[in-house]
């Protein structure tokens, strides 16, 4: 990364192992620690918590070949990428080597600097009349639209929130900051109630530890 000039800082992540802004989280596996993950059974739970942790979970695989000590079918690998696919909003990226991840990372942070300079609001407001300020917002590319929808769609599905306290949530929080709140925290949100942040906390932690 030093090569291609990105500064950067190192720290513990509660998830993934890239984060670049708000919106990115990226997870970076190589063959093996794809395969290790799939037959020890972490790999689902990973790609959970990596979609609800950012608007923009990505997760790079690392390397071409698949021969590894470890003997897995390789119905096992498409299956646990086709999941990916299928059930999540998780982007898939292969590439051949740490060189090609790390160019591919600094395009994309280049890509999320150009977004954040013409993008201030991420979160679009669909009650609102088609003003130009609007008109601006819908230009948001349409998996952020997307991720918002499934995000309100999994707070609705919790007991207790309706539509205008899920917009309420969102509009200050991502999904992924509100699944690793602890009580206190939610409890302290503005607009929510004890009963809506016990319901939330204990929702989030069955959906991202399970």
């Amino acid at each position: 990364m030093k090569r291609f000039g990105v500064n950067y800082s190192i720290e513990n992540l509660e998830t993934g192992d890239l984060q670049i802004g708000d919106r990115i989280i990226i997870e970076r596996k190589t063959i093996r620690d794809l395969i290790d993950s799939i037959i020890d059974g972490r790999f689902i739970q990973q790609a959970n918590r990596l979609v609800y942790a950012c608007m923009h979970p990505i997760m790079i695989i690392e390397g071409n070949d698949f021969r590894t000590q470890r003997t897995i079918h390789p119905n096992a690998i498409q299956g646990a990428l086709a999941y990916l696919a299928i059930q999540t909003n998780i982007s898939v990226i292969m590439l051949p080597n740490y060189w090609h991840v790390a160019r591919f990372i600094t395009r994309i942070i280049v890509k999320e600097s150009e977004y954040s300079e013409t993008n201030n609001d991420t979160i679009p407001d669909f009650d609102m009349p088609n003003t130009k300020l609007n008109k601006h917002r819908n230009k948001m590319h349409a998996q952020d639209k997307k991720t918002f929808q499934f995000a309100m769609k999994t707070l609705q599905a919790i007991q207790s929130i309706g539509y205008k306290t899920a917009k309420l949530l969102l509009q200050n929080h991502s999904i992924g900051q509100l699944a690793n709140m602890n009580l206190n925290q939610l409890k302290n949100i503005q607009g929510l109630n004890a009963l809506q942040a016990r319901q939330i906390h204990r929702t989030m932690g069955f959906v991202i530890h399970r």
